[in-house]
């Protein structure tokens, strides 16, 4: 569900709607309908939606970051260079 969404933009209705989806996916695997059943098992099983986007983006954030400091590091060796 979440496959190469750190790369877009999250406003609070996609996030609802991805809450929503795991919420409803959760509540028909363990058979219940107790919101705080539903809470505590995405919370022991670590799927909050939000902190496994914001996970998601930290990491692509940070190779595209390291991406573009390598290749510009090259760029200004080979610049230097002439």
């Amino acid at each position: 569900m979440c496959y190469r969404l750190e790369a877009c933009p999250i406003n609070k209705s996609l996030l609802k709607s991805m809450e929503f989806v795991v919420n409803y996916v959760t509540r028909k695997i363990f058979r219940t309908k107790s919101n705080y059943v539903i809470n505590g098992c995405l919370f022991h099983f670590t799927c909050v939606v939000l902190d496994a986007i914001r996970r998601r983006k930290i990491r692509f954030i940070t190779k595209l970051c390291n991406l573009f400091v390598n290749n510009a590091c090259n760029e200004i060796s080979y610049l230097e260079l002439f």
